[in-house]
């Protein structure tokens, strides 16, 4: 029961979010709580941690408009992990990321990030039309100048990933995992 409250909770705080105007609240303050949303609904492989209270690192790469844009990671937790969040400006070193959110003015780094993460198991999410096509886990789009994602679900589990379906289900659109 309780279980089923924090999920409906959840999907209702996305839902709702997704509805506003980027503008009205700022657009990668949005972006950042749905960072963190996301991280509450995938479930990675234990030997992504080291330790079981290894934080859950969130990275940006990019021109870094999530860090103060007025949503803090602060003392957040998931699972019983700390969130640390980390801007890695314009590098790839990101061997120490479990969510990886790729800002428009970094796409052209993609096929490095890519590489340098070699099917490791982080949530990659990107702000550009083709990122999932181009192999990325989610994808944001502006849709009616409402904030909305698409996921690619055969990307994620191809590197140990598991998205929960409550997630999968407000996606504006899923690529399937063909084994599934």
């Amino acid at each position: 029961m309780k279980r089923s409250l924090v999920i409906a909770a959840t999907a209702a705080v996305l839902i709702v979010a997704g509805r506003l105007a980027a503008q009205e609240v700022g657009e990668y303050a949005l972006k950042a709580a749905f960072l963190y949303n996301f991280a509450k609904y995938v479930e990675w492989p234990l030997a992504a941690f080291g330790a079981a209270d290894d934080p859950i690192v969130i990275c940006s790469i990019g021109a870094d408009p999530i860090e103060g844009g007025g949503f803090s990671f602060g003392k957040k937790t998931i699972s019983g992990r700390r969130i640390w969040y980390r801007h890695l400006g314009r590098t790839y070193d990101v061997t120490s990321c479990h969510v990886v959110f790729v800002e428009h003015s970094a796409d052209h780094l993609w096929v490095g990030i890519e590489s340098a993460l070699h099917d490791r198991p982080v949530l990659t999410v990107g702000e550009t039309d083709d990122f999932i096509r181009r192999g990325g886990v989610i994808g944001f789009g502006l849709e009616d100048q409402k904030l909305r994602f698409e996921i690619n679900d055969a990307a994620a589990r191809r590197t140990g990933l598991k998205i929960s379906s409550q997630l999968l289900k407000l996606a504006r659109r899923v690529i399937p995992n063909e084994g599934a």
